[in-house]
């Protein structure tokens, strides 16, 4: 819906590759990166498996300086932005990556709403970041989310899924 089949697209974060093979069906061009050897090995295995050829995974950070400026249509965020400290300054180097009225579709987890899951959870994962068994978790409420997008970017469509919130944002045009 959000993505036009000439679109080159970057996978931030795109752990196995599973939404980034469905995705490259769509579109001429996905790159898959993340910063786990182990997640793009098994990315470029299914690629291959199911004769995905349209696909370039590589083991890369979203600050990765082979990334170009302004060379990609869409950038997919999905369940990624929250392992950030500061989510500004990727958000601002994700704007840079995207050609101009470039998309961000994102997935998020909006945790810091006090509903009793969410209260659970962070009790729950709190303990398991301090001691390094998982990694920092950045929790957001859903108005702080939405101030920080605004700031380089439209905010084109917003949907709470199944306790995570799925926005698709435009690259706001410099004047």
């Amino acid at each position: 819906k959000y993505l036009k089949d000439s679109d080159t697209v970057l996978d931030f974060g795109c752990a196995t590759g599973t939404a980034t093979n469905e995705i490259a069906k769509q579109v001429t061009k996905v790159v898959g990166i993340d910063i786990s050897s182990k997640m793009i090995d098994m990315a470029k295995d299914k690629a291959n498996e199911l004769n995905i050829t349209n696909v370039d995974y590589k083991q890369a950070t979203i600050f990765d300086n082979t990334l170009e400026t302004e060379s990609f249509d869409a950038v997919l965020a999905y369940n990624i932005l929250h392992f950030f400290t500061d989510t500004e300054p990727v958000l601002q180097h994700i704007s840079g990556l995207l050609k101009p009225n470039g998309t961000i579709i994102i997935t998020t987890a909006c945790l810091k709403k006090r509903s009793l899951r969410n209260v659970l959870q962070r009790l729950f994962l709190s303990p398991l970041m301090w001691s390094g068994v998982i990694p920092y978790m950045k929790y957001f409420s859903l108005s702080e989310f939405q101030n920080i997008l605004n700031k380089d970017f439209q905010i084109i469509a917003q949907e709470n899924i199944s306790h995570n919130y799925f926005f698709v944002v435009k690259k706001k045009q410099t004047e």
